[in-house]
This record gives C-alpha cells, sequence and structure tokens, in this order.
C-alpha cells in the first residue's frame, strides 16, 4: 500500500500506540526458521506475551476493540529487495525502502488461536518498521549475526534472550487501515500500524539477509531476495495517521 501525506485522515494525540513486553529477560523461547516462502521466521512462544494495546480513550476506532485486551505476538518477519533495490511492501509519497520488518500479532482477546483469529475481520494487528539503508543497527546484530545457521530452506535454530522492542524507532507516530495479509492465503483480516519514522541499517547487513536461500542444501541455490509484495491499491480503504 503507498501512503500519500495528502490523503490520510488525522486521529490525533488520543490514539497514541503503546506497547509493553511482559518477559523480563527478552522473548525466549524463539525459534529462527528458514522459509520456502518468501522470508524467514521468528517463531514466538506462545506463553509470552507482547502486549499491543492503544490508550483506553482511542482504542474503539484503533484497533476496533474494548479496554486493555491483548494482540499477542506470534512472528515477526523481513521482506527485502536486491542490493541497492526496493525491498518495502508499503511506500511513502513513492518513496520505498530497503526492508520492511513485520511483527505479526492476533487478538488473544477474543480467539483461541492465531489459525482461528486469522480468518476474523478484526483478528491480526501488524506492526510494520521501515528499515532505511544507513549506519549499523545495533539491535540487529543478534539476528543478522544467527542468520547463517538458517541459511537452507527448512533450517531451524533456537533464538533466545532477543527483545523485539530494540527494533523500534523512537517516534511511535503512524498511519493505520484495514487490510489483508501480504502472503497466501492473503485474509482480510489485519489492521495494518505502519510507523512513520524508520530505523537504520547498514548494507553490510542486508548482505546478510540475501545470503540466505529458497532452497536447500542439496539444491540449485536461488537467493533469498526481492521477496516482497509490490504495493496495492487501497480500494477505497481509510488511512489514518496519529500525527499532524
Amino acid at each position: 500500500m503507498s501512503v500519500s501525506s495528502s490523503q490520510f485522515l488525522l486521529i490525533g494525540l488520543l490514539c497514541k500506540c503503546w506497547f509493553w513486553l511482559w518477559a523480563e529477560d527478552g522473548i525466549q523461547p524463539t525459534t529462527l526458521q528458514g522459509s520456502s516462502s518468501r522470508t524467514f521466521d521468528l517463531e514466538v512462544d506462545v506463553h509470552v506475551e507482547w502486549r499491543l494495546s492503544s490508550a483506553p480513550v482511542a482504542c474503539q476506532a484503533f484497533l476496533q476493540y474494548r479496554g486493555w485486551d491483548p494482540y499477542r505476538l506470534k512472528q515477526f518477519h523481513f521482506h527485502w529487495g536486491g542490493k541497492g533495490c526496493q525491498g518495502s511492501e508499503h511506500t511513502v509519497d513513492g518513496k520505498t525502502y530497503a526492508s520492511e520488518l513485520h511483527l505479526v500479532h492476533w487478538n488473544a482477546a477474543r480467539y483461541k488461536s492465531f489459525g482461528e483469529a486469522a480468518a476474523a475481520p478484526d483478528g491480526l494487528a501488524v506492526l510494520g518498521v521501515f528499515l532505511e539503508t544507513g549506519d549499523d543497527h545495533r539491535g540487529l546484530h543478534k539476528i543478522t549475526d544467527a542468520l547463517y545457521m538458517v541459511k537452507f530452506k527448512g533450517s531451524a535454530t533456537d533464538f533466545r534472550g532477543f527483545n523485539p522492542t530494540c527494533l523500534l524507532p523512537n517516534s511511535l507516530n503512524y498511519w493505520t487501515y484495514p487490510g489483508s495479509l501480504t502472503t497466501p492465503p492473503l485474509h482480510e483480516s489485519v489492521t495494518w500500524i505502519v510507523l512513520k519514522q524508520p530505523i537504520k541499517v547498514s548494507e553490510k547487513q542486508m548482505a546478510k539477509f540475501r545470503m540466505l536461500l529458497f532452497t536447500g542444501e542439496e539444491e540449485d541455490k536461488k537467493r533469498m531476495e526481492n521477496n516482497f509484495r509490490p504495493p496495492q491499491p487501497l480500494k477505497g480503504r481509510k488511512v489514518r495517521a496519529s500525527f499532524n
């Protein structure tokens, strides 16, 4: 989806986004897993809760539920392009970014499982963070330094003691709109929350993403890059912003 700075509705300061991580030592256990589809996944143990919520005054208009009910983090993953190329699944006034992080949450207050939530209109909330090339990102090092262990399709490794709040920018200003997953089956079940401020990532770190493979160890190599879905038309959806 392409965000236009001249075509969104202002929500205002009442609808600031708040995040809590309910684990003292980061999320653990977590599994870092290579994928044969479009990216690699960091799967989060279901007993550890990352709480995604909004201020009480604004939550009815924001995530379409009442109170402080949690959206539980299921997994997070990245999309990226080739060297020097676009890789984000959202654009801002036509601007693309090198990569986009998606933190996928499900409505644990209303549904019993991620699968059930994914099929419901208010089931999922995905937090999108742009990655812009520049300096090294200290928080990403733990991920990029471990990617060699999941280079091939189907590979997996334990990944412990990581707190994903380090991947958020300083400002939590955002755009939000109702949409779908960007991978099949493309369920129309997502409240998208796209943060305005990007985080920095170095080309050296991006190169470690691009060394991953879509293929198994015994197969012809096919590099995992350009694994993003091109921006889609809004089709009448309203985009709202939390900032002027």
